[in-house]
């Protein structure tokens, strides 16, 4: 199981260049937080998560779409090494050239099937808080309950809907 160290959403810029983060904890430099969002929301305005699975779209198989958004992650040399080795072991097994990119948006893909199911549990679970960057053990646990409220997601979900 991959523990993401630090995750930051990067808008690719169309020279795909560098892209400028001014506080790399937090991602792009004009992207507010959840809570600082919600804190400035009157509370009329802040809708609780919904249970409504006809509220999340799935992803249709059948629309192509530029890829054309990056995301960029931090990982330990040894979530790095673990990554590669099920990449190469998965592309041998299949006898098809597979990269990274093939194998995350294939994750994404059954992430988003099981939108609906990820929240109810999320739902139902203690909320967890973020510990700081340099707390890697608490980082480890805290990815760890995400994972868990995940993988009970994915398994609430049942196999991909067409």
């Amino acid at each position: 199981m991959l523990d993401l160290k630090l995750l930051q959403d990067v808008s690719a810029p169309p020279s795909r260049g560098p892209a400028n983060i001014e506080n790399k904890n937090v991602g792009l430099q004009s992207q507010a937080t959840r809570s600082e969002i919600v804190g400035s929301l009157p509370a009329a305005q802040i809708s609780p998560p919904t249970n409504n699975p006809s509220t999340f779209s799935s992803p249709e198989l059948s629309t192509t779409e530029p890829l054309d958004q990056e995301r960029r992650f931090l990982f330990s040399r040894s979530e790095a090494h673990g990554l590669d080795r099920l990449i190469t072991n998965l592309a041998g097994r299949l006898d098809a050239q597979l990269k990274a990119s093939h194998v995350i948006r294939a994750l994404v893909l059954l992430l988003l099937n099981a939108e609906a199911a990820i929240d109810r549990r999320a739902g139902d679970a203690v909320s967890v808080a973020r510990p700081p960057n340099g707390d890697l053990r608490g980082i480890k646990k805290f990815e760890r309950s995400i994972a868990s409220i995940i993988a009970a997601g994915l398994r609430d979900a049942g196999p991909l809907r067409d």
